[in-house]
C-alpha cells in the first residue's frame, strides 16, 4: 500500500517472452502470496504464468478445443491455474504438468465472468453471465454445486466455508459450502429405484439414504456406513419417534 504501480516487462522481452503485437487480454489472476499472476487471451486458448514481480514467465498453458479464455484464477501457492472458456467451461491446469491436458467443468450457460480458489485450495467458484454461481472441485473441476445469483466476483471466507456474494430475487447474502461426498458411495450404482430420499436426524449426527435396494444410514462427519435395511423398493425415508425410528415407503 502506498508503492508506486509496477509494470510487467515490455511484451516479448527476454524477460517475459508474451505474444508479440496485439492481442486481447481475457483476465489477470494473482496468487495469494502475491508471488505469481496469471494472463490469459481471450481470443486464444492460451494462458500464462508468470513470477512477479520479476515478470519471468514460468509456465504456458493451452485449451485444446476452445477458441478464447476469459476470467483467469490461480490457488494459494499456484499449483494450480484456471480459466473460463469462450464456450463457457471451465478449465484448470496443474503447473506441476503444464503440457497435460486440464481438467475441464461444464455447466454455465453464458460467459463466464470470476473465478477464485477457496483459501483451503479444495473447491473452485465460478460466477457467470447466465447468472448461477458454481461450485467445483479444485483438482479434478467436477461439479459440486449450483445456486442462482448475481454478482460481479466470486469471493471465499477466510475459512472457505461461504463463497459469494450473490443477488437474488432482491435479497443479498453467501452460499455456504458445505458440499459432501456421503451420496456416492451410498447410492449403489445400477440401482433399479426410481426414487432416493434423504433424511437428517435432527441432532445432525446421522444421515438415511433410501434408493431401489433398502436404506442406508451413514455418519454424517465422516461419511461412514453404520448400517443398511434391506427393504427393497424403498423410495422415501424419514426420522421419526426421537430419530429412534426411521419410516419408509
Amino acid at each position: 500500500p502506498g508503492g508506486a504501480p509496477r509494470d510487467l516487462p515490455p511484451i516479448g522481452s527476454a524477460a517475459a517472452p508474451l505474444p508479440k503485437g496485439p492481442c486481447r487480454w481475457g483476465g489477470l489472476a494473482f496468487s495469494a502470496d502475491g508471488r505469481h499472476l496469471l494472463a490469459v487471451l481471450a481470443d486464444k486458448p492460451v494462458a500464462y504464468l508468470l513470477t512477479w514481480p520479476e515478470g519471468v514467465l514460468r509456465h504456458t498453458f493451452t485449451a485444446p478445443g476452445h477458441t478464447g479464455l476469459t476470467a483467469a484464477a490461480l490457488n494459494a501457492d499456484a499449483s494450480l491455474a484456471a480459466a473460463g472458456t469462450i464456450s463457457h467451461a471451465v478449465v484448470v491446469w496443474r503447473t506441476a504438468a503444464p503440457e497435460a491436458a486440464p481438467r475441464t467443468g461444464t455447466g454455465h450457460e453464458n460467459t463466464i465472468s470470476s473465478l477464485a480458489f477457496s483459501p483451503d485450495g479444495r473447491w473452485l467458484g465460478s460466477i457467470g453471465e447466465d447468472a448461477v454461481l458454481r461450485l467445483w472441485e479444485a483438482q479434478s473441476a467436477a461439479p459440486v454445486l449450483s445456486v442462482p445469483g448475481e454478482s460481479m466476483a466470486v469471493r471465499f471466507s477466510p475459512d472457505s466455508r461461504f463463497a459469494g456474494p450473490l443477488l437474488h430475487r432482491g435479497a443479498a447474502g453467501r452460499v455456504r459450502v458445505d458440499p459432501s461426498p456421503i451420496l456416492r458411495p451410498l447410492y449403489p450404482p445400477g440401482s433399479r429405484g426410481s426414487g432416493v430420499t434423504v433424511s437428517v436426524d435432527s441432532r445432525g449426527e446421522r444421515l438415511a439414504v433410501s434408493c431401489g435396494e433398502g436404506v442406508a444410514v451413514a455418519d454424517v462427519a465422516s461419511g461412514a456406513l453404520r448400517f443398511t435395511l434391506p427393504a427393497a423398493g424403498t423410495t422415501s425415508v424419514l426420522w421419526a419417534d426421537e430419530d429412534r425410528a426411521l419410516l419408509t415407503c
